[in-house]
């Protein structure tokens, strides 16, 4: 039996923004995976089917649009929405082309967050 607890997939590089955003997603009740690379994101999607995948753009291993493009080869039609977070600056060059049900730019309100991830999560 699937467990009614939303799962979040947090790819984010950075160990004390990762355990935050970890945090305060567990305190508003999601099962949290974390994953500190895109390749251990897409290592983790072979063990968990996350509702939504929160995913920092600038990973040092793959980029936005590679991650995507290998996600969607793992999970094909029922792919998980991708919830993208950008640096300063970054954000128009990083996401072109990529299908996101959201982007925030860093640093972002973790109440707007929760607001989106409850639509998706």
């Amino acid at each position: 039996m699937k467990s009614t607890q939303r799962r979040v997939l947090v790819v984010e590089g950075d160990d004390d923004i990762r355990e935050m955003i970890s945090e305060v997603l567990s305190r508003a009740g999601y099962a949290v995976v974390p994953a500190a690379s895109g390749q251990e994101a897409l290592d983790e999607l072979g063990q968990v089917e996350p509702d939504v995948i929160l995913l920092d753009l600038s990973m040092p291993d793959m980029d936005g649009p590679t991650f995507q493009k290998k996600h969607a080869a793992i999970e094909h039609e029922n792919a998980a929405p991708l919830v993208l977070v950008a640096s300063p600056g970054s954000a128009g060059e990083a996401y072109g082309g990529l299908s996101a049900a959201a982007i925030f730019p860093k640093p972002f309100d973790m109440g707007q967050l929760l607001d989106v991830l409850a639509v998706y999560a």
